[in-house]
């Protein structure tokens, strides 16, 4: 056998997944000694038969005998298409590039085949042939031969390749070249194959003998936890934090206070009577009223007039007379009055003109008045003040609903601010009320590291542990505000604590009996049951590796 050797290690490179082709190119060319490029799977540097080719040509440029380490197929489709050996595994690639001297230009994948003589050549020698650089190349061959014999070496093994051609290169005359079947090869196959399975067999008949499997069921008892816990709330003990919540509202009031003051003023008709023969002028403004001038409900006339003087004939005398329009002073129903109910004139006429109403005066009103009392306005504030407070608590009480206690809660309001107005003669309020809600919580976080690190050391006391879901915690809060505690009831189910990584250590190694002897005495004082049971059941040591050994736990109830 022919193999290509030199004192020169080749140069390992190991290509990172995102490296492009360009980088590869420049670490390939700066290696300068026989290369082995190791791709790791999904690398960028080599995709497509462009890629493979640039590579072959960068290396022969430089003179770098390379090798590429891949596992993927299609790579190595690429590679061989460009001419570049390639290996599966870098051991197998330091075979396949000679440790000097760099690369024939003329290079070939399949030159460097160690061609097995009894097959290929029988007893001949087999010629060699030296790169440029010194180093020793395999024998030449024919491209016609060479791709003969891979033909042969890919068919099956019952076929004969028989070859005759000539080989143009330098060597000795052309000879016939057969590829025969090896025949021992399926006889050596099969020989390992039994071998391989009694090795297994032995193997496993070893493992089970030393190593077996083992796996321990332990059975415990669940008991009962009841304990409580005092803390004090606020200073050394569990904090107390405060909060609050402020909102507004407004609603409209309507005035039911009411007060009749005099509205309309009445109006009607007075006539004057004058009794003298000369006339009498009486000027806008003259007074009269419902006595005789002095007084009583007054009326007021509204143009000026003049009194023709009496007629006297010999059958008697006649007034002159006039009609004036009068008007109430004063406003109100009062002034309403009926007919001949105004008698007398104030002023410089009186006594000297007769007056009075020959129908009713009518059209005096009364008006009410309205304003705002204290049941108005308080009625309201009542309302919005009760309807914020109920707002305000079930805001906080769902806030801090995680909040195992709540106290404190503490309410304040603002003063109202009211705005009045009118509509159709009506007194309404605008009455707006803040109130503000201060509550007084503990944190759940609190009361979980208060009540967990006092149940964890009683429980520690005792080696048992709390059954997971079966925890329950009831708060309490005594005291008045500056000396409150709060009790912390714990109840839950517990179980025995067992440390099963330290009892699989204890128990690696040693045999059943001395396991059972161990576990019983744990046993006794722990309220529990133990079982083993190994794999294979022959077996009378547990196993020397702590993961081969399975810790069941199950209830008793």
């Amino acid at each position: 056998m022919t193999n290509l050797k030199s004192a020169v290690e080749p140069r390992v490179l190991y290509i990172d997944p995102e490296d492009d082709l360009p980088a590869l190119l420049d670490r390939v060319e700066d290696a300068g000694t026989p290369a082995i490029v190791v791709l790791p799977e999904g690398a960028r540097a080599i995709r497509g038969m462009v890629a493979a080719r640039l590579l072959k040509r960068r290396a022969d440029t430089a003179g770098i005998r390379l090798v590429v380490v891949t596992t993927d197929r299609t790579t190595i489709a690429q590679l061989t298409g460009a001419g570049i050996p390639s290996a599966p595994m870098v051991g197998e690639a330091r075979h396949r590039v000679p440790t000097g001297g760099s690369m024939p230009q003329n290079y070939d994948p399949l030159d460097a085949i160690a061609w097995n003589e009894d097959t290929l050549l029988g007893d001949q020698p087999v010629p060699t042939m030296t790169n440029p650089t010194g180093a020793v190349q395999s024998p030449a061959m024919d491209p016609t031969l060479r791709n003969a014999v891979v033909q042969a070496l890919d068919e099956d093994e019952t076929d004969d390749v028989t070859l005759d051609e000539e080989a143009p290169r330098t060597g000795p005359p052309p000879r016939l070249i057969t590829v025969k079947p090896s025949t021992g090869r399926a006889r050596r196959w099969l020989l390992l194959s039994g071998i391989g399975l009694f090795l297994v067999l032995a193997a496993i008949g070893i493992w089970g003998f030393f190593f077996p499997l083992a796996t321990i069921t332990i059975t415990y008892a669940v008991g009962s936890f009841d304990r409580s816990y005092q803390s004090p709330l606020g200073t050394g003990g569990i904090p107390i934090y405060t909060t609050h919540v402020t909102q507004s509202a407004s609603q409209i009031a309507t005035a039911t206070g009411s007060t009749l003051l005099p509205g309309a003023h009445a109006t009607g008709t007075i006539t004057f009577a004058n009794t003298l023969s000369g006339s009498v002028y009486v000027p806008a403004g003259v007074i009269v009223d419902t006595t005789d001038g002095s007084g009583g409900i007054q009326f007021v006339t509204l143009t000026d007039v003049r009194v023709a003087g009496a007629v006297h004939t010999f059958t008697g005398t006649t007034n002159g007379e006039v009609t004036v329009q009068v008007q109430a002073v004063l406003g109100g129903t009062s002034s309403n009055l009926p007919a001949e109910s105004i008698h007398g004139i104030e002023g410089r006429l009186r006594g000297v003109l007769l007056v009075t109403n020959m129908a009713p005066i009518t059209g005096g009103t009364m008006r009410a008045v309205y304003a705002l009392t204290q049941d108005d306005v308080g009625t309201v504030v009542r309302a919005l003040h009760n309807s914020l407070v109920t707002r305000e608590a079930a805001i906080l009480n769902e806030r801090y609903a995680k909040s195992p206690t709540r106290f404190d809660m503490s309410v304040s309001a603002s003063q109202p601010t009211i705005q009045q107005y009118t509509v159709a003669g009506k007194l309404y309020a605008h009455i707006t009320l803040s109130v503000r809600t201060d509550l007084s919580y503990v944190h759940q976080a609190d009361v979980d590291r208060f009540s967990s690190e006092k149940t964890n050391n009683d429980l520690e006391a005792l080696n048992q542990r709390l059954l997971p879901g079966t925890r329950n915690v009831r708060i309490t809060v005594i005291g008045s505000q500056r000396h409150r505690v709060m009790i912390a009831q714990v109840k839950g189910r517990t179980a025995p604590n067992i440390d099963l990584e330290n009892l699989k250590g204890l128990l690696t190694g040693r045999s059943v009996a001395e396991a059972n002897a161990l576990l019983s005495g744990s046993a006794h004082f722990s309220n529990v049951h133990y079982h083993i049971q190994t794999s294979p059941e022959w077996a009378h040591r547990l196993p020397q590796a702590t993961q081969l050994i399975q810790i069941t736990l199950r209830s008793s109830y």
